[in-house]
């Protein structure tokens, strides 16, 4: 063997497609749409570009990568926030031929040279995950995730049809009408009413920057983010409407809650914020307006749970059970069985990881690559 581990360029963009469509889908939605794929690994902050997306080569032919997306991620201290480097990870695949050889740690150990810290969400518990745990990472074993119905049509997108019915018709909320729901595309606004909301927690959570807000929402290539909110609204709630694809009786879509951000600061002490629980009232009752079955919201903490529960909102158990609570976990193509979406973290900074609970932190799906389309639609 002749190994040598390469920076990714554009070059090699159709030499990295055949392969993912050899080894992994010929539909994968990062070879099926090239702007998916610059705009994913693109990422933001000092490592910002594709440098540390890493191909694998063996005498000349392309034989693994490890796709990371460069993010910043913010830790607190007794002198206020400090900003680190990290990466995401996102995509990693070696040839089956070449597997057991030490090939893959050897390419991902590379990505964490050059990073401050490193964040997975959505990990493989057979492949990734015993690697991530022999190094130390932190492990929560699932996000959190709170569910409510918005309708009868909840029922279809059950994993355990055996449901009650009864159950739902006092649960599905009730709004006499939809609010006032502003659209922020003001980044700069986006990253105040963020500080603000952390400046003075104890909060681990990437840096939502200026940069941030405009890369990872407003410059999405396909999805349609809608960003709801303000200072005087209480905070940004960020959603999106997703359409399920499957063996359904009927056409269904979901409201999917990507953030929820309080300006208030102490609600992550426990404080109550009414004009936040009025804005996510709000954005729930514009998701009910659009015909949605059901919304769901994942984050790393559960410091925000009680707003959510003035809602209406429930924790579904890691179970799934009882059945009325057994809400599919993903909907392009729904899985009518549990999936959860666990999280592993690297911190290089020694006090923050000394000290590190994910309940004081604040990860959701779409910090990695776990909201970017797993189907493209035509």
């Amino acid at each position: 063997m002749s190994i040598v581990i390469k920076k990714f360029s554009f070059e090699h963009y159709e030499q990295l497609c055949s392969f993912i469509a050899t080894y992994w889908r010929k539909d994968h939605p990062v070879i099926v749409s090239e702007a998916l794929f610059r705009w994913q690994f693109l990422g933001y902050g000092r490592l910002k570009g594709y440098d540390n997306f890493l191909l694998l080569f063996d005498d000349g032919h392309l034989i693994g990568f490890r796709g990371v997306i460069p993010l910043e991620i913010q830790i607190p201290d007794e002198n206020g926030l400090k900003i680190k480097t990290c990466l995401g990870a996102a995509m990693w695949m070696v040839n089956p031929l070449y597997r057991g050889k030490g090939l893959g740690y050897m390419i991902h150990h590379k990505t964490e040279q050059v990073s401050e810290s490193l964040l997975t969400i959505g990990s493989n518990p057979k492949t990734s995950v015993p690697l991530y745990l022999r190094s130390g990472y932190r492990e929560l074993k699932t996000l959190n995730r709170y569910i409510i119905p918005l309708n009868d049509d909840y029922l279809l997108l059950l994993i355990n049809p055996l449901a009650d019915s009864s159950l739902i018709s006092g649960w599905i909320p009730t709004f006499d009408n939809i609010g006032h729901l502003r659209e922020i595309a003001n980044t700069k606004e986006l990253e105040q009413i963020w500080h603000h909301s952390t400046c003075n927690s104890n909060i681990i959570a990437l840096n939502r920057s200026s940069e941030y807000w405009q890369w990872r929402y407003l410059d999405s290539p396909i999805f349609k983010y809608y960003i709801f909110g303000g200072i005087d609204d209480g905070g940004i709630v960020v959603a999106r409407i997703e359409e399920v694809i499957g063996a359904i009786p009927k056409p269904l879509s979901i409201l999917r809650i990507i953030e929820a951000i309080p300006f208030d600061n102490k609600v992550w002490d426990g404080a109550i914020d009414v004009n936040f629980i009025k804005l996510l009232s709000h954005t729930i009752a514009w998701g009910q307006s659009q015909g949605c079955a059901v919304a769901d919201f994942y984050c790393s903490t559960n410091k925000l749970y009680p707003l959510f529960k003035e809602i209406g909102f429930i924790e579904q158990p890691q179970t799934f059970k009882p059945n009325i609570l057994s809400l599919s976990g993903v909907f392009q193509p729904i899985i009518n069985k549990p999936h959860i979406f666990n999280s592993y973290l690297r911190l290089s900074d020694k006090q923050a990881n000394n000290l590190f609970d994910f309940n004081n932190s604040y990860f959701v799906r779409s910090d990695t690559d776990q909201d970017r389309p797993n189907i493209i639609l035509q």
